[in-house]
C-alpha cells in the first residue's frame, strides 16, 4: 500500500466514525434517527420523516 491509498483508509474510518459518533450524541439528547432537520413539512415523498413527525406532533 501506498501512502495515499492509507491516507484514503484513515480518512473513510474517521467519517464513518464521526457518522456513528453524532448518532449516538443525537440518541443521548433524545432526538430521533429519522429527524432529517431539512425542514421539508411539505414533503409528502419522504416517509420517514412523515412517520417521524406525526410522531411528535401526537406527544405535544
Amino acid at each position: 500500500m501506498k501512502g495515499f491509498e492509507i491516507l484514503l483508509i484513515v480518512f473513510c474510518v474517521a467519517v464513518v466514525v464521526g457518522v456513528i459518533a453524532a448518532r449516538i450524541v443525537r440518541k443521548k439528547k433524545g432526538k430521533p434517527s429519522c429527524d432529517c432537520g431539512c425542514g421539508c413539512e411539505g414533503c409528502a415523498g419522504c416517509a420517514a420523516c412523515a412517520a417521524c413527525k406525526n410522531a411528535k406532533k401526537e406527544t405535544k
